[in-house]
């Protein structure tokens, strides 16, 4: 999967000898047989190796038989996070966290970084085309990373620089309630070292009340807060704005991405790259080429007068905002695809999914992806569509939302696919559709 390959990926360049298994091929074990490791598709005892170290991921349970066996033989077992840990115990850490805006903000800096020259480490959770992949492990002191709460991962960081970017109920199933997601924050910003920095999102009301755990300086970033969007207005694809520093000065910037979320990931960006050491205006100026990173509203297609973009949305807010931004885009119809994520985030989510769709023209909903044996229930993707007002389209399959497009997409039309699931498997082909 993405989160290990990338790990592996910097042990390689380490010059640490790796190999492991995985369900299936991907272009993951491609890109790391390249690399020199050694990939085994499939689990099996034969498949370990006399390793020094074991590190697995939340998918893979306790009776997989190769954790059994390096058990048996006494290799040390790590999670994951906490080997990024040890990684991020070595270097000057740089933590991005918040339950949206993780992903485009860690390889935002990551990329504002190596524009000046610098060569950071970084391990990010989307493949980032600037970056020419999603980790490295680099010459520099800092190493960036994404700091994800699920599986608690981020308690396992102690940063010297770290982001709080959003703070909602997310992730239900592990959590069980928001009070558990905002005391794990709030053990977060406490691990932030005492001479490092936590620069937190202000105006959210949950993110106001954690700060106050941290031992280290605090800097606040939105209205109100220290460093401020202003003059926002989005463009045909990308948008302009004004940054205000702690100092009060302003400096215009551009986006080559929609939204005002994307800008508000930026101004994170630029805060936590001023705090490395940068200037604002070096900071800005690593952003004005800045493609995305994978399945985070990115361009698939345009041809036509058709767009097809792809974007990772699976929460409520996460949603509202990808359509914001194809609504700013000028489009003449905005078309959302949506693949909810889990019966279980549909279901604690519901009535928030059934108001996102406000900024789409059409809409049509696919069945729930769930995987098989993790989730019981019923729910189905018709019943959100039939609770959106006016009721959305409903399409059973994948293969049933490609001929609603094909046949009824028009001039004009953004066409964007959402969601964390195999909905990407869509979105490629409408691409290609596009294309011929």
């Amino acid at each position: 999967g993405m989160a290990l390959s990338a790990i592996a990926g910097v042990l390689l360049e380490r010059g640490s000898q790796i190999s492991g298994s995985d369900m299936a091929a991907s272009a993951y074990t491609d890109r790391l047989r390249v690399a020199g490791a050694t990939v085994h598709i499939g689990h099996g005892v034969a498949n370990l190796p006399a390793a020094d170290l074991v590190v697995f991921s939340a998918a893979v349970p306790d009776d997989n038989p190769e954790m059994i066996r390096a058990r048996e033989l006494g290799i040390p077992i790590l999670r994951r996070a906490e080997f990024i840990g040890r990684l991020l115990d070595q270097r000057r850490g740089v933590a991005i966290a918040g339950t949206h805006g993780k992903t485009t903000t860690t390889a935002m800096l990551a990329t504002i970084l190596k524009s000046v020259g610098r060569d950071p480490g970084y391990l990010i959770g989307a493949t980032v085309p600037d970056l020419n992949g999603n980790s490295a492990w680099g010459t520099d002191p800092e190493f960036v990373i994404e700091a994800d709460e699920y599986d608690s991962a981020f308690l396992e960081y102690r940063p010297h620089i770290a982001v709080i970017n959003h703070l909602e109920p997310d992730h239900l199933d592990y959590f069980g309630s928001f009070e558990r997601i905002r005391d794990e924050f709030r053990q977060f910003a406490a691990a932030v070292k005492t001479d490092g920095l936590l620069i937190a999102r202000a105006g959210i009301p949950a993110i106001d009340d954690l700060v106050a755990a941290a031992s280290c300086e605090v800097l606040r970033f939105g209205p109100g807060g220290d460093w401020q969007l202003v003059d926002f207005v989005d463009g045909a694809w990308g948008s302009t704005f004004d940054i205000s520093d702690p100092n009060g000065d302003s400096h215009p910037a551009r986006l080559p991405l929609p939204g005002q979320h994307n800008a508000r990931n930026a101004l994170a960006a630029v805060a936590a790259a001023v705090a490395i050491g940068l200037s604002a205006k070096e900071a800005i100026a690593g952003l004005s080429g800045f493609r995305g990173a994978d399945r985070r509203f990115e361009l698939l297609a345009e041809a036509r007068g058709i767009r097809i973009v792809t974007d990772y949305a699976h929460h409520p807010t996460e949603v509202r905002a990808a359509l914001a931004a194809a609504a700013g885009t000028g489009a003449g119809r905005v078309w959302a695809v949506f693949q909810p994520h889990l019966r279980s985030r549909t279901e604690d989510f519901f009535d928030d999914f059934a108001a996102a769709f406000g900024d789409a023209d059409r809409v049509t909903i696919t069945e729930i992806f769930s995987p098989p044996g993790r989730e019981t229930g019923t729910l189905s993707g018709a019943d959100l569509a039939a609770a959106i007002s006016p009721p959305a389209g409903f399409a059973a399959t994948l293969d049933a939302a490609h001929d609603q497009v094909t046949t009824e997409a028009r001039h004009g039309d953004l066409i964007i696919l959402i969601g964390a699931g195999d909905i990407n498997r869509l979105a490629e082909r409408l691409a290609q559709w596009l294309r011929s």
